[in-house]
């Protein structure tokens, strides 16, 4: 549990759900891309679907996942549990509107299933994750492997020259 800028104890999962939904809905209207590592992909995730159901009109152009546990079976299941809407089929938030891209490094042990296309249908606008495979070559300072890091994720050339033509495009 942590304190969230309310002062109330919450779950930790609650407080950061809340705090992307304040940054995002002020900046309704804008062109956005939201990028989520790690945990925060499903953070990211279950408040887009959230927001898509609370405000149709919302929009986010590019959503994108580095390093997502979001292909496992357990992260998957506790969707379906907490959603009754995700029933049918786990898909694209529908405030997605125009691309979902999920890097993985194979060799990551968090993001698995690096496949996230076969688990994810399309939106109604017909957006659906797109994966990336791509190869993480961050060291740590003693010169090990991480190959979850973010920093890995950030510095690779897919995910660069994803960010350089959205900023481009807006």
């Amino acid at each position: 549990q942590l304190r969230g800028r309310d002062a109330l104890r919450q779950t930790a999962r609650k407080v950061l759900m809340n705090e992307l939904l304040s940054t995002l809905v002020p900046l309704k209207g804008q062109r956005l891309m939201v990028i989520a590592h790690s945990m925060g992909s499903i953070i990211a995730y279950d408040v887009l679907r959230d927001l898509g159901r609370a405000d149709p009109g919302f929009s986010v152009h590019h959503f994108i996942t580095i390093g997502s546990p979001l292909g496992l079976p357990l992260v998957k299941e506790r969707v379906y549990v907490e959603r009754a809407y995700s029933r049918i089929r786990l898909r694209t938030p529908t405030v997605v509107r125009e691309k979902w891209r999920s890097y993985a490094d194979r060799r990551d042990r968090v993001a698995i299933d690096t496949h996230l296309s076969d688990d994810f249908g399309p939106n109604d606008s017909g957006v659906q994750v797109e994966d990336d495979l791509i190869i993480s070559d961050y060291l740590t300072l003693d010169g090990q492997h991480n190959y979850h890091k973010v920093y890995g994720y950030l510095r690779t050339p897919e995910l660069s020259r994803q960010v350089k033509e959205f900023l481009e495009s807006s």
